[in-house]
């Protein structure tokens, strides 16, 4: 399971703020308090310090806040676990919650899952839901200790029922995918919907999916982008990536190609490959002239040198008809290449068009024969190029085609497969 929810550290100030007014209502505990009012951080850790010498450890552990964040102490995160540690070998769920996420990141002590492991528990021991939340997360993913998913599911189960977002959030996908616990689309549904009313922005993303899926939720396009919208809005590519192929295709919104174009190109410049491809594709489908042709390509070029099949393809596509580029025939059949590599049907099509014809490679209908086989059972031209080439063929030339397929599939290059990755058909 990716680890969307795992908490790290929280943000200075509230945190500081809230354990130091937790740490008692002592004399140098309440001008802490009273400074950190004021705002100042510098007279907030004079004052803390000698109480945290002494022992208190709320006091040692908002100093480990601070100087892990660097407020009103020159920052110094190996002098943060020491502070945490103190607190935490006191008790503290804050300090052992927080020294376990350092351990687990790796983040002012060497990076170590196991001890994390063993401050998480400690801290699960008194029920606080960050840790219950992060140790779930290891126990699902056997970091630091043997997998065990049940056992995980019930820790997030426990955060989650503390109104831990993040865990709620991944109970939800633990539902969904039947991880640690049966599957159960509604119950996923209702996890998840919970945290996305939060505002936690994957959650959102994710209920946009059910509701566009019906999985769990009735099916509802307009629901789903509308929360597709709202994680959108908070910068999240996945989401508005969806959101622009709304727009593009008029599903649950009124088609609007500026809205589709602006959402997609807000994905595709955080370096998202399928984004960058449904961009490009959505350009070249405007017909926006030699501009807009320049900037698919430029995109496809990005995502086709990340290694995305689909726009491989496509580019290639670019290079042969001379749209958006130079026309180049030997780029054409380099980015073909690649993407028929990968087993994208449509691209060993047109390899092997390319090698039967001996446009931008030396002609070798063999190769050709073999590449129309591996793609015949999922493109239809393919298919019909195979029967057409089939009879000027002899019997030995068919037999080193089928060894070169064998050899390619044995290598690494799969069968076709028309949807890999897929943005959006070849359009170009």
């Amino acid at each position: 399971m990716a680890n969307p929810c795992s908490i790290s550290r929280s943000g200075a100030a509230l945190v500081v703020s809230v354990l130091v007014l937790l740490g008692g209502c002592r004399g140098s505990s309440r001008a802490a308090a009273r400074a950190l009012e004021r705002g100042d951080w510098s007279e907030a850790a004079r004052e803390l310090e000698p109480l945290a010498r002494r022992g208190d450890r709320s006091a040692q552990t908002a100093l480990g806040a601070m100087y892990f964040s660097g407020e009103g102490v020159p920052q110094d995160r190996a002098l943060a676990a020491e502070w945490y540690e103190r607190a935490a070998t006191q008790g503290d769920a804050r300090a052992q919650y927080s020294l376990a996420v350092m351990y687990e990141a790796g983040d002012g002590v060497p990076q170590n899952d196991e001890r994390a492991v063993a401050w998480y528990q400690r801290a699960c021991e008194q029920d606080h839901a960050g840790a219950l939340n992060n140790l779930g997360l290891m126990f699902t993913e056997g970091r630091g200790v043997a997998r065990d998913e049940a056992r995980g599911f019930a820790l997030l189960n426990r955060a989650a029922g503390q109104g831990l977002v993040e865990a709620r959030y991944a109970v939800g996908l633990m539902f969904l995918r039947g991880q640690g616990t049966q599957r159960d689309d509604v119950a996923a549904a209702s996890w998840i919907t919970l945290a996305a009313e939060q505002g936690l922005a994957p959650a959102q993303a994710q209920l946009g999916t059910l509701y566009s899926e019906g999985r769990g939720v009735v099916a509802d396009q307009a629901r789903a982008v509308v929360w597709w919208r709202m994680a959108a809005e908070q910068g999240l590519a996945s989401a508005q990536l969806q959101v622009g192929l709304a727009y593009a295709k008029g599903r649950g919104v009124d088609a609007d190609a500026e809205q589709a174009l602006a959402w997609l190109r807000a994905a595709a410049d955080q370096n998202v490959a399928p984004a960058q491809t449904a961009l490009a594709l959505t350009l070249l489908e405007a017909n926006g002239g030699e501009q807009y042709d320049r900037q698919a390509a430029e995109y496809l070029r990005r995502a086709a040198e990340s290694g995305a099949a689909v726009a491989q393809d496509n580019l290639g596509l670019l290079y042969l008809r001379g749209r958006g580029v130079a026309r180049d025939d030997a780029q054409a059949v380099q980015w073909t290449m690649l993407a028929a590599q990968q087993g994208l049907a449509s691209a060993q099509s047109r390899l092997g068009a390319m090698l039967e014809g001996g446009r931008g490679v030396e002609r070798d209908e063999v190769a050709a024969f073999a590449w129309y086989t591996l793609a015949q059972d999922q493109d239809a031209n393919a298919r019909e190029r195979r029967e057409r080439l089939a009879p000027r063929l002899t019997s030995e030339q068919i037999e080193r085609a089928d060894a070169l397929r064998r050899s390619w599939t044995r290598d690494g290059a799969p069968a076709g497969r028309a949807n890999q990755e897929r943005a959006g058909a070849a359009c170009a």
